[in-house]
Formats: structure tokens, C-alpha cells, sequence
């Protein structure tokens, strides 16, 4: 597994859930600033993936008993790299370093729980934020485009 990278800021425990019919409402709750709305798709388009898309699977970021956000993965079958989108913390919680402790959580379930060992994740490039983020945990740009999006890999030395 991954050693998490030093932070400045070390967050409450988060864990991730599946989201479900207990917890739906509150992840749909989330809101990010009007800049954001702008470079991250849609939560409902992210949940109707899940729901059409049996590849998908949806998390809720917990801190205690409270949801603080919201992401997606999926295996890639043509290649077996794990993918994450939709990953978002809500306005409330920016800045405190919840996002960074989301995508490491979810590095480590995935890399524990499925073996994976290879990861790709997309992002407006616009998105300076989710950028800076997804490099200091490792994930570096291929030259690759979804879309309109960037796309980044990181992969984890066997172990």
C-alpha cells in the first residue's frame, strides 16, 4: 500500500462507503463553488453512470458521521487500470485536506482490495486545483485526452 505524503494539514479520519439508499440524498447534497461547476461534470451525471454502468461505482467521503463528498471508480477491462472520476469534496470542507486523504483512501481500498496497480484519472485542464492535487500524489500527465480532458496515470511500485 501507499505511504500517504506529508501534509501540512492531517484531516479527521475519513473513510469512503458505498453510496446507497441511506446515504444518496446527502451526496447529492454536496455543493462546490460556482468556479468548480464550471471544470467537473454533473453529480447526477456521475450517478446515472453508476446506475446504467455496472463498471461504475460510487463512494461517499465520510468524515465521522458526516458526508463530505463524492467520487466514482472503475476497472478499465480492456487494460485493467483503475479509473477514478467525479472525485469532489464539499465547499465546507475545501482546503483542509480531505480531497488529497479521499484519493489516497481510495488509492489504497483499490490497491488492497482489487490489486490494482495501475491508475488513470481525467480533468479540465482548466482545473488548476485537481492538477496540483492529482501531481503531488504522483499521477503524472501522458499527453492523452477524454474528451475534453487531460489525462493522468500513476502507477505503484509491485509490493
Amino acid at each position: 500500500m501507499m505511504t500517504p505524503l506529508p501534509s501540512t494539514r492531517i484531516p479527521s479520519a475519513i473513510t469512503l462507503r458505498p453510496v446507497d439508499r441511506n446515504n444518496w440524498r446527502a451526496v447529492v447534497a454536496l455543493r462546490i463553488t460556482p468556479a468548480q461547476q464550471a471544470t467537473v461534470s454533473e453529480l447526477s451525471h456521475l450517478l446515472l453512470l453508476c446506475h446504467y454502468d455496472a463498471s461504475w461505482h460510487p463512494l461517499a467521503v465520510y468524515r465521522d458521521n458526516t458526508v463530505i463528498g463524492f467520487l466514482i471508480w472503475g476497472i478499465d477491462s480492456g487494460d485493467g487500470s483503475c479509473w477514478l472520476r467525479g472525485v469532489r469534496i464539499d465547499q465546507r470542507w475545501q482546503g483542509q485536506g480531505y480531497g488529497r486523504a479521499a484519493v489516497q483512501a481510495v488509492l489504497d481500498l483499490l490497491a488492497g482490495e482489487h490489486n490494482c496497480r495501475r491508475f488513470v484519472l481525467a480533468y479540465n485542464p482548466a482545473n488548476t486545483v485537481a492538477r496540483h492535487l492529482y501531481q503531488t500524489l504522483g499521477f503524472v500527465e501522458t499527453g492523452e485526452r477524454m474528451e475534453d480532458e487531460v489525462m493522468a496515470r500513476l502507477s505503484l511500485a509491485d509490493g
